[in-house]
């Protein structure tokens, strides 16, 4: 099968001055490359009618942009250019290589330097360049004889087109390939190849320095000498710019980067190398509110960790919404981004008058270090400025969510569901299932929910037991492993919901009808199901496929008006109420046990406003309101919450090295400064130390703080996390899978394959347990790759979210004047950022202009009996407060403090609309009264039990380099003091263990458990007797010697805190 074709013999002088000659052998293989038999599929190539585009390597250099687009399909790159590219530029190889990988693109890249019917041999005194040429037309003519695939050799080359043309073979320039099958990539190829005539600009601008090279910027980065790292644009002042740190970098959270030179051409979101100035050189950020507008900020000396940028590892190559400054003229203009971070660019265009008032799409090439501007060239347009559908697609474009329809190709393995023959559940595939058609099952959701993906099922046993059962949809039966469908449903990562549309992870056949849960109706299901005590504790969990029949579509008002026996609810139901109220019941009991003890170990609960707008015929809003959250939606939030619980605990065991999991790390201390400065306004101290004294302090300003004051504590304590991320678990520490809002051990994301592809990915590994097969999904590799992209496409989603929120908030208040009251949430020297709770609006209040005039009203003081005018004003920062002065007397304003201001809408023509605050008077009429709530105290007693009921119920079958037994860390555990928190323990890993030797482990930890055993046994004797303080001395005692027997085993083991990889046999 292999047969050696060619030899090269190359001549190497050593270091040492010997030459050395070095044999390269060159195989082929007789069969044919299996990703050949892709290409030959005839349904696609008769419904899409495009040819099959080979590019020679000028093309591919040239027109790759082209390329890209996701249009463009059914390349073919040959080895030949693929690997000189790999060898001369690494860059566009790694393009090439995501165009392949990407299965939609339908592209291959082609060994034909390794395959014996295409190989071509170099002749003696031949150029590689012609040699290459012949090794093209060799493969084309093989794919046209031997395939009969429609293939088309794409090339400038008059060389290679006039051989092509003698051969037969079917020859096209980029611009024809365009012309005749992609019409509506006319303006790309003419952005691109404009701007390969461009010339380059020099702006005389010397300030910014030169790059690094690239492998002194690898040996510093591999050292520590430089840190890698992306950048982050400040989001109210654009000098501005941080790199995230790690969680426990000596440096501290963030390396602040002032100015624009500092930052020397860095674009946010690039991936760049940071050098640390001199401590003496450090500054601290500016105090002062800005924007993009204003002018550079003044730093003062402090002890902030500063760098600067000396070199860009990656670009973050997207494209850009931007619009045309007015009044340009010329081929060259700068376009200004829609994104405040990102700055101005350099476009080269000949369609000036047709885009002057049109959103455009720029993608960025390249920064000079003699340009003001990055370079750029105009992709294509979105639509008109200020149009509701054009400002959306915007939201959608700067956060790369597409809004492609699935093609037919996606949609062709899935089942026939119409009117007139609506989709059914199979005969064969229920037997296969349990089948529990005649539960009483139920489902509760936002009023006129269509794509339901959970559902609920009680039941009472005897010994007051209950079974009660979580539901969801069966999506992967449907959505097959690597398919079109599975692979377009991958890329986008999640759903996303705006507030006049939804842009849906599956087609509206599956999220809609055939997997939503709908009453009356059969449908597939996965099921966990649990028999629990009367205290919510697990005595039996039951997964596998189901096919159920749900009962019910409830509302989360309908659900709330049983709970409470409300008449019309019960006229509704009829003799369905009585059962169905007596499920919501028991239902209700078990959540409020299980949600206490979960409370119990530190789970975290913010209040946070939702806002529904009211919108008329045409989609536009004329009201909104604050959703309130009723206990119902708890409910159902804490069941799902069990059975991601259950499920993480499950795939965990079977795939210990492989499983997807849902982490949410330790937020840093420092995080919480403007949390505690607010608290500390009423005296209130918060402590940090971990999630439950963080949720004991949380519980007691609710008794201090009125409603709103305590949703703004609520965003100041959201603001301090980390984000919640997707991960594999063999990329991680076992003690790093904890989620520390939710305080659980393990957790993943089950409960909605529908909008969700995470929990696709779970719901295959789940199936894979319960049916015991090792075989693992995707693999650990592949799968730490769609971890960081989901977790993209997650933040993505809710990014995109909240700018339509503004959108929509901004279309309701255009051209009105509102005045309304507002939350001090961060002090300034010039000024507040704010929170209007009416409106959940956040903006910026300015004192004085950047001239330093004061731009308050004259009255402004008279809710406090002060009639004379402002004449200065002074930040305080030690103390996080700002004083006002007048001629009568001073006041301080605090955070948290109210004040009164004019809310006016600010239109921009090149980003998105925002609020232009203005104080119309410190203090507010609309008192808010601190409400005497009911907080319940959790005893301690339930903390004890909650760490009990957590333990694993099962012994991971073996233990791997990446696998730990959830057991063994909280065995000891048990008897530490109720204020440590769980994974604070820094046992090693048995692998580790190995590191020092079996036998030196063994021997301390027997003398450690012998230690604590006496221990414990002395004061189990002495406290039969003894008052409460010798019971805590003892205590004391105990918990001393296991911290020094831990210190001890720690210090002796070296940890590796690298991630591993499993090793295959």
């Amino acid at each position: 099968r292999m047969k050696r074709v060619d030899d090269r013999i190359l001549f190497i002088k050593t270091k040492r001055g010997k030459i050395r000659r070095i044999v390269r052998e060159h195989y082929t293989r007789r069969d044919l490359s299996e990703d050949i038999f892709l290409l030959q599929d005839k349904e696609l190539v008769e419904v899409s009618g495009y040819p099959y585009i080979i590019p020679d390597s000028a093309t591919i250099t040239k027109y790759l942009e082209v390329l890209e687009n996701p249009l463009v399909k059914n390349i073919i790159f040959p080895q030949t250019f693929t690997r000189a590219l790999q060898i001369h530029n690494l860059s566009i190889y790694k393009k090439i290589r995501a165009i392949t990988d990407d299965d939609r693109k339908h592209s291959i890249v082609f060994n034909n330097e390794n395959f014996t019917n295409t190989f071509t041999k170099k002749r003696e005194g031949e150029y590689y360049q012609d040699r290459n040429d012949r090794a093209i037309l060799m493969l084309i003519k093989w794919l046209r004889d031997s395939t009969h695939l429609n293939s088309v050799l794409v090339s400038e080359n008059e060389t290679l087109r006039s051989q092509s043309k003698m051969m037969g073979v079917n020859v096209l320039s980029m611009r024809d390939i365009i012309q005749e099958y992609y019409p509506s990539l006319i303006d790309l190829l003419d952005s691109v190849e404009s701007l390969l005539e461009s010339p380059d600009i020099d702006d005389a601008f010397s300030e910014y320095a030169d790059y690094y090279d690239e492998t002194v910027i690898e040996s510093g980065i591999k050292s520590g000498l430089y840190i890698r790292g992306t950048i982050d644009v400040d989001e109210y002042n654009s000098d501005e710019a941080y790199i995230s740190l790690g969680e426990t970098n000596k440096l501290g959270k963030s390396i602040f980067i002032p100015g624009k030179v500092l930052r020397n051409r860095a674009i946010h979101g690039d991936i760049v190398a940071v050098e640390v100035l001199p401590k003496n050189h450090w500054v601290s950020p500016s105090r002062f509110l800005n924007n993009k507008d204003t002018e550079v900020s003044t730093y003062n000396n402090h002890d902030v960790p500063c760098g600067r940028i000396i070199g860009i590892i990656s670009r973050s190559n997207r494209d850009y919404v931007c619009t045309l400054k007015e009044n340009s003229t010329g081929s060259y203009i700068l376009v200004d981004p829609w994104d405040r971070k990102i700055p101005s660019i350099r476009i080269n265009t000949r369609q000036q008058e047709n885009l002057i008032d049109k959103r455009i799409l720029v993608k960025i090439d390249n920064w000079p270090i003699s340009s003001n501007f990055p370079n750029g060239h105009y992709v294509g347009h979105i639509g008109v400025i200020g149009e509701k559908e054009t400002e959306i697609k915007v939201l959608l474009a700067e956060n790369e969510i597409s809004i492609d329809n699935f093609t037919p190709s996606m949609l062709a393995d899935l089942p026939d569901n119409d009117v007139n023959n609506p989709w059914k559940c199979n005969d064969s595939e229920i037997e296969s299932r349990r089948d529990i058609r005649n539960w009483r099952v139920f489902s509760i959701d936002p009023p006129g929910c269509q794509d339901i993906d959970d559902a609920l099922s009680i039941q009472e046993l005897p010994g007051n037991r209950y079974r009660v059962g979580v539901h969801i949809a069966d999506v992967t039966h449907f959505v097959k492993e690597n398919s079109l469908l599975d692979v377009e449903a991958r890329s986008r990562g999640t759903s996303v919901y705006l507030v006049d549309r939804r842009i849906d992870m599956l087609p509206t056949v599956l999220s809609e009808r055939i997997c939503s849960l709908r009453s009356g109706t059969d449908r597939y299901a996965l099921s966990v199901i649990w028999e629990l005590d009367e205290n919510g504790k697990i005595m039996d969990t039951w997964f596998g496929r189901t096919v159920i029949r749900s009962s019910y579509e409830l509302s989360y008002y309908q659900a709330h008006a049983i709970l409470n026996d409300n008449p019309e609810q019960k006229e509704f139901f009829g003799d369905d109420y009585a059962p169905l109220k007596a499920d919501l019941h028991n239902l209700f009991n078990l959540y409020t046990k299980i949600r206490k003890k979960r409370l119990s170990a530190g789970g975290l609960e913010f209040d946070g406003p939702e806002i529904k707008f009211e919108l008329n015929e045409d989609g536009d809003p004329i009201n909104f309101k604050v959703k309130k959250e009723l206990e119902v939606m708890k409910l159902i939030a804490e069941f799902m919450i069990f059975a991601n619980v259950s499920v993480a605990k499950k795939i965990y065991q079977h795939f210990p090295d492989s499983a997807i999991l849902r982490r949410h790390p330790y937020p840093r201390e420092d995080r919480f400064d403007d949390l505690k400065d607010a608290a500390y306004t009423k005296n209130i101290d918060i402590d940090v130390s971990s999630n439950l004294t963080l949720s004991k302090s949380i519980r007691m300003c609710k008794r201090n703080f009125a409603p709103n004051e305590r949703k703004m504590l609520s965003q100041l304590a959201t603001r301090a996390m980390q984000e919640a991320k997707y991960i594999s678990s063999g990329m991680f520490e076992t003690h790093e899978y904890y989620h520390y809002g939710l305080a659980v051990p393990y957790y993943t994301h089950f409960t909605s394959p529908i909008r969700r592809y995470a929990d696709v990915i779970v719901h295959r590994q789940l199936l894979r347990a319960v049916e015991n097969e090792r075989d693992e999904v995707l693999g650990v590799n592949k799968l730490e790759d769609i971890t960081t992209h989901l977790n993209k496409r997650n933040r993505d989603a809710k990014m995109v979210q909240r700018d339509c929120v503004k959108l929509f908030q901004a279309l309701l208040l255009k051209n009105k004047t509102v005045i309304s009251d507002a939350i001090v949430s961060k002090i300034r020297a010039n000024g507040f950022l704010v929170k209007i709770p009416k409106y959940d609006i956040d903006g910026s209040v300015y004192l004085s202009d950047f001239d330093g005039n004061i731009r308050l009203p004259d009255d402004c003081l008279s809710n406090y009996g002060i009639e004379s005018p402002v004449t200065n004003f002074e930040y305080i920062e030690n103390q996080n407060k700002m004083i006002i002065y007048t001629e009568e007397k001073a006041l301080d304003v605090n955070l948290l403090d109210h004040l009164t201001v004019k809310i006016e809408t600010k239109e921009s023509r090149s980003h998105l609309s925002t609020f232009e605050l203005s104080v119309v008077s410190f203090g507010s009429d609309t008192n808010e009264v601190v409400e005497d709530i009911y907080v319940e105290e959790i005893p301690e007693d339930d903390i004890h039990q909650y760490v009990n009921d957590m333990k694993m119920d099962f012994e991971i079958p073996e233990k791997t380099e990446h696998s730990k037994n959830f057991y063994d860390r909280f065995q000891e555990f048990e008897h530490t003091d109720i204020q440590r928190d769980p994974l604070e323990l820094s046992i090693p890993r048995k692998t580790d263990y190995q590191l020092v030797g079996r036998r030196i482990f063994q021997e301390e930890e027997l003398e450690r458990k012998l230690k604590i055993k006496k221990l414990e046994k002395a004061t189990e004797v002495r406290t039969n007797t003894a008052n409460v303080s010798t019971e805590d001395k003892f205590s004391d005692e105990i918990n001393e010697v296991k911290r020094k027997v831990r210190v001890k085993v720690v210090r002796r083991v070296k940890v590796r805190k690298k991630a591993r990889m499993k090793k295959k046999p």
